[in-house]
C-alpha cells in the first residue's frame, strides 16, 4: 500500500475507534443514570452495560491489531505523534484485554 494511502487508512481506522469508544462510554453513562433514576431494572441495566463493555473490549482489541499490523509504518512517523498509540497498545497487552477478548 502506498504510504499516503496507508496513512489515510490508519487515520480512518483511528477515527472509527474514537467514535466507537466514545459512543460505548456515553451509552454506559446513560444506562447508569437511568438505573439510578429507577427507569431501568437491574437486569435491563446489566444487559446494556454488558453490550457497552463488549464494544469497548472489541475497540481496544482493534487498536492492538492496528498497532501490530501497521507498526512498521507507525515507526516511520515522529515518536511524539505515535507515542500514545504505542503506550495504549502496551496498556492493552498488560491488562490482558486481548486474552480476555479471545477467551470470552
Amino acid at each position: 500500500m502506498e504510504t499516503t494511502n496507508e496513512a489515510n487508512y490508519i487515520k480512518w481506522l483511528l477515527t472509527d475507534q474514537m467514535i466507537d469508544i466514545v459512543a460505548a462510554v456515553s451509552m454506559g453513562r446513560e444506562v447508569i443514570s437511568q438505573f439510578k433514576e429507577d427507569r431501568l431494572t437491574t437486569r435491563q441495566a446489566m444487559g446494556k452495560i454488558r453490550v457497552c463493555n463488549h464494544s469497548i473490549i472489541l475497540t481496544l482489541f482493534k487498536l492492538h491489531e492496528l498497532r501490530k499490523k501497521y507498526g512498521k509504518f507507525l515507526n516511520t512517523l515522529p515518536r511524539e505523534e505515535t507515542a500514545g498509540i504505542f503506550k495504549d497498545a502496551a496498556d492493552i497487552e498488560n491488562k490482558k484485554i486481548c486474552k480476555f477478548r479471545n477467551s470470552y
